[in-house]
């Protein structure tokens, strides 16, 4: 392993040890491992690369068949990567300038269920192997990775009222979520018991670590969604979902810093994206032409 390979795993368990996610940490190994690359390469110096040079990386990985929102993500990398360099005395100045650099991206607002849309995809998740997965993330607003990140012991039972503890949010962020959907809550408490009685099966863990609670990969709710969707004919996504429970709620009257606890937003203005599409109470006033 070279100096910088190395540098770079120390960047990355020190990410990890400040609550990096599982999901960070594997995308920014990805993005990091371009540049290295990159540097290899063109036989250039990672301790003395100037900020022209990044902009030539900029443009080098802008030519290969990357997203801009990807593009953007190694240069938020990179430049998280000189910022731990300065602070380990490795070198002296971050030659990345983001602000330079990032590909200004056109806002897309988030795409939530019709009313219509939404009656016929609950109709096809009850039927889907990833059922219980899909109807807790229409109920909740969790992500693809908190759902299958999520413990059993993380279903949470405070007052008389469930919620599910998020442990594994985007960027490291912890919060508590509550389950709006009664059946859903009931059906949750009765999976977290059954695994805890399976558990009790065994002398000792899972050699594979903690048995999460729904037992499923994000690879798998995606091979399931994209099953919904062929078969309904419907746009759908499990991340559709959640762009459905922050419109919705929205829509039932409640305030913007109440929808950004539940999603779990950093940024109030993140959160607004979702009170700047089309309510569905405003949507119904469109006359019916089919």
């Amino acid at each position: 392993m070279g100096e910088i390979e190395q540098l770079v795993e120390e960047f990355l368990s020190d990410l990890k040890l400040q609550g990096g996610s599982i999901n960070t940490i594997v995308a920014y190994r990805g993005h990091l491992r371009r540049f290295i690359n990159w540097c290899k390469d063109n036989n250039i110096d990672f301790r003395s690369v100037t900020a022209r040079q990044i902009k030539h990386f900029r443009n080098f990985i802008g030519k290969n068949p990357l997203s801009k929102n990807t593009i953007n993500m190694v240069i938020y990398a990179t430049k998280a990567f000189y910022d731990y360099l300065i602070e380990e005395s490795v070198v002296h100045s971050n030659p990345v300038i983001t602000k330079r650099l990032t590909i200004r991206i056109e806002e897309i607002p988030p795409r939530f269920l019709t009313d219509d849309e939404l009656k016929v995809i609950s109709e096809a998740i009850e039927r889907s192997p990833s059922r219980l997965e899909f109807r807790t993330m229409l109920c909740t607003g969790l992500r693809g990775g908190e759902i299958t990140a999520l413990l059993p012991e993380d279903v949470v039972v405070i007052e008389q009222r469930v919620f599910l503890r998020v442990t594994h949010g985007k960027g490291g962020r912890g919060r508590y979520v509550p389950v709006m959907d009664q059946e859903v809550a009931k059906e949750l408490l009765t999976l977290k018991k059954s695994k805890k009685e399976q558990l009790t099966l065994f002398e000792c863990p899972p050699a594979r670590g903690k048995e999460t609670l729904f037992g499923k990969t994000i690879r798998t709710l995606d091979r399931h969604a994209q099953a919904i969707a062929e078969g309904t004919g419907i746009e759908f996504t499990p991340h559709r979902l959640r762009h459905t429970f922050a419109t919705r709620l929205l829509n039932s009257g409640e305030t913007l810093d109440v929808v950004q606890d539940a999603l779990g937003h950093k940024n109030i203005q993140t959160t607004r994206r979702y009170a700047r599409t089309l309510p569905a109470s405003f949507f119904r006033l469109a006359a019916r032409i089919g």
